[in-house]
């Protein structure tokens, strides 16, 4: 057998072991993982007191420790979590956050809320907690957040203030996650330190992986009709812009032979559709993600790059063609630059409309 034949067989094996540990063979230490997908219901602050009974239970992580992804939706959102102790310790409660974009000025912190049979609450929190409660809190995370990579959801996460507490058994506590800033973005809540060492569903761990990594946590409610729009004008560029690109390409590549008209005209009967077809794409992807905008702005000088390709487009079809037509059948005879320079100048004009529309979409976004 050749070597080649048993690299090939080694690569194969390799890929067979990796689907089986990724699809199979779930990690056999690992935290509980919560994926907190709906708002707390009741409210979670009533009349500036907390609702210890709007708290979302989840098992004890005495027992095993637990992961809770979720997220402060809007300014001011409480988020209550609680549990009861089966065993006295001293556990680790800390709150990450994951490395983002816009989480750079999101600090969440939380608050261990228990029964001390006596009015005990910080003057440090934003609600007041019920008579015979009271809460130790975490600090405001420092500006320097350190960071540490998070093996379970393959993502980096800021660090929190860590609090140790101590539970006793029998007793139920309440997790309280607030921003004191009224900042907005996910969280991971981790508290306990005892792994488990049962298998993990590989189908439930798949699922929590996707849902944290999208976002789809704390209730926040997913835009389909921006989703799609987006993706039918992403499409519409790729598309588009790339049908432009080959047409141009090959005009420019052929311009100075004698059979430009015809290699063109050959081009275009595939090159043409595919642009019409990604104009309409892109407009029936606008008309649908800035349909609460309306016309303003920069959605109205990206309509304007779009009927600037549709410009290009008439120009194409109704004065490149016929002369592409006219000039085919001339035995040989080039195309006088007066003719091609115009022609070219039509497909700079597409490339550099979808262009800038790419671009102001992105800034769009990102602003």
């Amino acid at each position: 057998m050749s070597a080649y034949s048993h690299a090939e067989h080694r690569f194969f094996f390799g890929v067979v072991v990796l689907v089986a540990i990724l699809g199979f063979g779930a990690p056999a230490e690992a935290r509980e993982t919560i994926v907190i997908a709906a708002p707390t219901d009741p409210a979670t602050v009533l009349n500036k007191y907390l609702n210890l009974a709007a708290a979302h239970v989840m098992n004890d992580p005495t027992q095993v420790s637990l992961a809770v992804h979720d997220a402060l939706v809007a300014p001011g959102d409480v988020r209550l979590f609680s549990f009861t102790a089966t065993t006295t310790e001293v556990m680790p409660i800390e709150v990450f956050v994951p490395v983002r974009r816009d989480t750079s000025n999101f600090r969440p912190v939380v608050a261990l809320i228990y029964w001390v049979g006596g009015q005990g609450s910080p003057t440090t929190l934003p609600f007041k907690l019920p008579y015979n409660f009271a809460a130790v809190v975490s600090q405001v995370p420092a500006d320097d957040r350190p960071t540490v990579f998070e093996p379970w959801t393959f993502e980096r996460l800021y660090h929190g203030e860590r609090i140790l507490v101590s539970v006793q058994a029998g007793q139920r506590y309440y997790l309280a996650v607030y921003e004191p800033n009224n900042q907005t973005g996910d969280y991971v809540l981790m508290a306990g330190t005892k792994d488990s060492a049962a298998a993990i569903s590989a189908i439930s761990y798949a699922k929590n992986i996707a849902r944290v990594t999208l976002g789809i946590v704390g209730g926040r409610r997913i835009p389909w009709r921006d989703f799609l729009g987006l993706c039918l004008m992403f499409a519409g560029l790729v598309v588009g812009l790339g049908s432009l690109l080959v047409a141009a390409t090959v005009g420019l590549l052929g311009r100075k032979t004698a059979l430009w008209p015809s290699i063109l005209m050959r081009a275009m009967v595939v090159t043409e559709p595919l642009h019409i077809l990604g104009l309409s794409l892109f407009v029936l992807g606008g008309l649908t993600f800035f349909w609460q905008v309306g016309a303003g702005g920069l959605p109205l000088i990206i309509a304007v790059l779009a009927a600037a390709v549709a410009a290009d487009i008439f120009l194409m079809h109704f004065y490149a063609y016929p002369v592409f037509a006219r000039y085919e059948h001339t035995g040989g005879r080039r195309v006088p630059a007066s003719v091609r320079y115009p022609i070219i100048l039509t497909f700079f004009i597409g490339f550099f409309a979808w262009f800038f529309a790419l671009m102001l979409l992105i800034w769009y976004l990102l602003m």
